[in-house]
C-alpha cells in the first residue's frame, strides 16, 4: 500500500500526468500558482491518511509524510499544445510530453515503477487517467479554464484500494500575461 500512495504521489507531482478541459480558449502560455483559491495538498492527503499512526503505522505514515514533499503544486506550469500533443514544463524545468488522443502508453517513473497512461480530449475537456502496473488505484486529472480564460483550474482524483475516498485537491492557476 505503501507503494501505491508513493507512486501515486508522486504521479499527482508530475505536470506531464494532467488532464485538461477547455471553455473556448487553449490552454497555451504560462500559468502561475494561486495558493489562496486553492487547496492544501499536505492538508488534503492528510485528512485522507491521518497525521499520525492510523490504518498505515507510524513508520508508513513517516515515508508518506517525506512523500508528499514532492507533491505540492508547482510555482508555475507552461503549456504548450500542438494537435492532440501536449507539454507540460512545470517551475525548475521538469517537462513531460503526452498524446491526448485515447490511445495508452507504458511509461517508467523515476523510481522504475510501470504507468499506464490515457489521455483524451472530450465535451471540450482533456483528461488523463494513470493506472500504477499490477496494483489498484488510479490518478484522474482535469484542467478547466475559467469562463474568461484568465485562471486554470486543475483537479486531482487520487483513488487507492486503502482509501475510504478517494483524495480530491483542487488548484487554480492565473495566466501569467498570456491570454
Amino acid at each position: 500500500m505503501l507503494a501505491t500512495i508513493s507512486l501515486v504521489l508522486l504521479l499527482a507531482a508530475s505536470p506531464g500526468f494532467t488532464a485538461f478541459s477547455q471553455s473556448g480558449s487553449d490552454l497555451n502560455g504560462v500559468w502561475k500558482f494561486n495558493k489562496n483559491e486553492s487547496d492544501d495538498t499536505r492538508e488534503k492527503i492528510e485528512q485522507a491518511i491521518g497525521k499520525s499512526g492510523g490504518r498505515f503505522g507510524g513508520m508508513r505514515q513517516k515515508r508518506i509524510s517525506e512523500a508528499l514533499e514532492n507533491v505540492q503544486a508547482p510555482e508555475t506550469l507552461e503549456i504548450n499544445q500542438q494537435g492532440s500533443q501536449f507539454t507540460i514544463t512545470r517551475s525548475g524545468g521538469r517537462a513531460r510530453t503526452f498524446n491526448a488522443d485515447g490511445s495508452s502508453q507504458k511509461i517508467q517513473t523515476r523510481n522504475g515503477k510501470a504507468v499506464e497512461i490515457s489521455a483524451t480530449q472530450r465535451a471540450g475537456q482533456l483528461a488523463v487517467e494513470l493506472r500504477p502496473e499490477g496494483r489498484g488505484g488510479r490518478i484522474s486529472e482535469t484542467y478547466a479554464l475559467s469562463a474568461n480564460g484568465r485562471k486554470l483550474k486543475v483537479t486531482i482524483q487520487v483513488e487507492g484500494q486503502r482509501l475510504n475516498e478517494p483524495i480530491v485537491i483542487r488548484r487554480v492557476y492565473d495566466a501569467a500575461g498570456n491570454q
